[in-house]
């Protein structure tokens, strides 16, 4: 029969001369054979077990569809191409919360964006612009071209037509950028932004002006 018992139970015990010899741990084991039930330990250490797999079980599935993305930028100075693309490398999904371009980190709509780039890039540019919704995913692996700017050699004039292509990539890299909020199927939430590389900053001569 289990019969509780106190700590102060076991203090004239703890304190006695067996646990400054070599009968410290044969007098902690006949203690618990007499005031505890061995039958109701074993079965609350089950429980933990069980509960402690249940979590690990749980971290682990989390973890296995966690999205992350990120971007890869595309420069073709031959073709007058630039290609910006948001790529999820995660392991799972990720579910669209927010998605917002920026222009000198102010909020801008697509359409916005679209008049902001043909004013830099004058007549004759082929523009495409991607916006998501609130609910939209991205697929693991998926990779999106969210904006495409290209300069046609036809009917131009080849160095008016390079120096349009290399005002357009530094303007586009100095201040456009896009926000991302993002969510697992969990609902673990995660951010993209886009920023600007330290390779782009010296590249374009930027770098003092960010």
């Amino acid at each position: 029969m289990w019969k509780p018992v106190g700590l102060e139970a076991l203090t004239p015990f703890i304190s006695n001369t067996n646990l400054r010899n070599g009968m410290a741990m044969e007098t902690i084991f006949i203690l618990m054979q007499e005031h505890l039930d061995v039958r109701a330990i074993i079965a609350l250490l089950a429980l933990f077990v069980v509960i402690q797999q249940g979590y690990s079980s749980r971290k682990h599935n989390k973890l296995s569809v966690l999205p992350y993305l990120c971007d890869h930028l595309d420069r073709r100075q031959h073709d007058r191409y630039i290609c910006f693309k948001v790529i999820n490398k995660g392991l799972g999904t990720a579910k669209i919360s927010s998605f917002t371009y920026l222009w000198d980190e102010i909020p801008i709509s697509s359409t916005n964006l679209e008049e902001k780039i043909r004013s830099v890039a004058g007549k004759g540019l082929r523009l495409n612009i991607v916006s998501m919704g609130i609910g939209n995913a991205i697929a693991k692996d998926e990779e999106i071209i969210m904006v495409s700017i290209q300069i046609p050699p036809e009917g131009h004039d080849q160095d008016d037509s390079e120096d349009r292509y290399k005002a357009i990539q530094k303007v586009i890299l100095k201040s456009c950028r896009l926000s991302i909020h993002y969510e697992s199927l969990y609902q673990q939430k995660s951010q993209y932004i886009t920023k600007l590389t330290a390779f782009d900053s010296e590249e374009l001569g930027i770098g003092n002006e960010l």
